[in-house]
């Protein structure tokens, strides 16, 4: 078990940070290009215990801005309002 402190919740944050924005600005891109809604979801925390998951749950609108997305490493429910017209 993980000992908890500062520096590493420091750490943990910033890597989630990482991971998910390097994600997001992939996904920013794809909406944008092909004019539509992105949604991506993604589990958090550990995979059997070995391998841990990046979290990063996003939505994002066909100008490339995310207009929901998870703020924690836990499990989320992330919602936004979409208007597919938005898409035309």
């Amino acid at each position: 078990m993980m000992q908890c402190s500062i520096t590493n919740v420091c750490e943990i944050f910033q890597t989630f940070r990482l991971k998910s924005s390097s994600i997001s600005v992939v996904c920013q891109a794809h909406a944008y290009t092909n004019a539509t809604f992105c949604i991506t979801s993604a589990r958090s925390s550990w995979d059997d215990g070995h391998f841990e998951l990046i979290a990063g749950t996003c939505i994002i609108n066909p100008e490339g801005f995310i207009i929901g997305e998870s703020k924690t490493l836990d499990d989320e429910l992330v919602v936004a309002e979409i208007d597919l017209e938005e898409c035309l």
